[in-house]
């Protein structure tokens, strides 16, 4: 569904393009009028193709979060169910603590 919603997009919003660029080079009034009709039209088949594209992913945004572990985490909490908590370790450090010898081992960093 998301996918077809894409493609509707682009296509209204090529059609719009190219209704746009027909009216900037058109010069009869009346051929003005109906492509500049054609060119709202579009615009507004756009506009509500994104409307239902921000409904489609809050749908989905929903239903990820009721299928997300921090949900299951929350029901888990609810029946008195303790996990144990994942250990915390430092992070390792390598300590070189021999200078080096000669210069070819030195290297400057600007």
């Amino acid at each position: 569904m998301k996918q077809e919603l894409l493609r509707d997009i682009r296509k209204e919003m090529r059609i719009a393009a190219g209704a746009q660029k027909l009216y900037l080079v058109t010069k009869d009034r009346q051929t003005k009028a109906q492509v500049k009709e054609l060119r709202n039209i579009s615009e507004r088949k756009v506009k509500a193709l994104f409307s239902s594209l921000h409904k489609l992913n809050v749908q989905l945004a929903q239903r990820e979060a009721e299928n997300s572990p921090d949900a299951v985490l929350e029901t888990t909490r609810d029946t008195d169910v303790n996990f144990p908590a994942p250990e915390i370790t430092a992070p390792e450090v390598q300590v070189i603590s021999d200078p080096a010898s000669d210069s070819s081992q030195v290297s400057i960093l600007h």
